[in-house]
């Protein structure tokens, strides 16, 4: 099982507490959220985040390059932005998941 960790502490709170000060989401947001943070801890390689077609698991780019940054969705609004941390370095084995934001980025 990998590891979740948060760069944002209200994204934490949101994961440990169930709620946030700063993340004042719909009920189905909130479960959606949880759902995709399980389906990150289950996943151990990428070829596992790609067998859960509805998380949409994509690598994301910014000005045409490789930003560092993946993401899955949580919903058919949000996202959650991440980076992973590689056992070994090597781009094989998933470690950790460094979790840096739930964005409404699809609008709705």
């Amino acid at each position: 099982m990998s590891e979740l960790s948060f760069t944002d502490k209200k994204l934490e709170q949101l994961y440990t507490e169930g709620k946030s000060s700063k993340y004042k989401l719909q009920a189905h947001v909130i479960e959606g959220f949880f759902k995709a943070c399980a389906n990150l801890r289950a996943s151990e390689t990428v070829g596992h985040l790609w067998g859960f077609k509805s998380l949409h698991f994509e690598r994301l780019k910014q000005g045409g390059k490789k930003s560092g940054l993946y993401s899955v969705r949580v919903d058919k609004s949000y996202r959650l932005e991440f980076r992973i941390e590689w056992e070994d370095g090597k781009e094989d084995r998933i470690s950790k998941y460094v979790i840096s934001e739930l964005s409404n980025h699809y609008g709705g």
